[in-house]
């Protein structure tokens, strides 16, 4: 697929400078809601000539890393910098510490909302980075935290509960992904679950249903 983003590119190395050793310039905006509904009037704003981006999604159940993951892509380094960055953290893992991202472009779930079991990313966030690369975050599957944030709201006659609400929205993310993304990144902290084969492989089924996303986010003047 071809994507188009107007993103102003500046080198990795000057922007982590310019932004006190922090992530690399980076442009981002919410994709979708928590529903799943397009938001393309936030992400209009990036889109434009340049193209040959590749972009990389990311699937996996709630506090596996997902945004973590993404922000490393993005450019994030870890707190205090310098060449034994790396060493540090593991020395930090191996302590019992806990590592963390300067800047990160897509926050982690802050240690409360982990405390009370509370999911981090709701709906699909989208960063552009100087690398050319369009990163794609997404909200938890099958989480239980999303299922209790959708209890306060109707049900659609066609999934009769908020359970099967769940599960269609977890095939609907899996699907998007797997058809707009040139590489998804599955993230596990087990071992392989058949149950994400089965529904990336369901997704992979359903996906040719999907409408085009390009003609939701073109521009209005295009079609006229």
């Amino acid at each position: 697929p071809l994507y188009m983003s107007g993103v102003r590119v500046m080198g990795a190395k000057a922007a982590a400078a310019a932004d006190g050793g922090g992530a690399a310039s980076s442009s981002g905006a919410r994709l979708m809601t928590p529903q799943l509904e397009l938001c393309a009037d936030e992400v209009r704003p990036l889109l434009g000539e340049n193209t040959d981006f590749t972009v990389v999604g990311v699937l996996g159940c709630q506090g596996v890393g997902k945004s973590t993951i993404m922000s490393l892509l993005a450019g994030a380094g870890w707190r205090g910098g310098g060449s034994d960055a790396a060493a540090d953290t593991a020395a930090d893992s191996m302590a019992g510490g806990v590592a963390e991202l300067a800047n990160p472009p897509f926050p982690p779930n802050p240690p409360e909302a982990w405390a009370r079991g509370a999911h981090g990313t709701s709906g699909v966030d989208v960063q552009v980075t100087a690398e050319r690369l369009i990163l794609l975050d997404t909200q938890p599957l099958l989480s239980a935290s999303l299922l209790l944030s959708m209890t306060g709201s109707p049900v659609p006659p066609s999934v009769h509960s908020h359970e099967n609400l769940l599960e269609v929205q977890a095939l609907q993310l899996c699907a998007l992904l797997l058809s707009v993304c040139h590489v998804v990144l599955l993230v596990q902290d087990a071992a392989a679950d058949v149950r994400w084969w089965r529904l990336l492989r369901a997704a992979q089924m359903v996906g040719h249903r999907l409408p085009d996303i390009a003609t939701a986010l073109a521009p209005a003047a295009s079609h006229r």
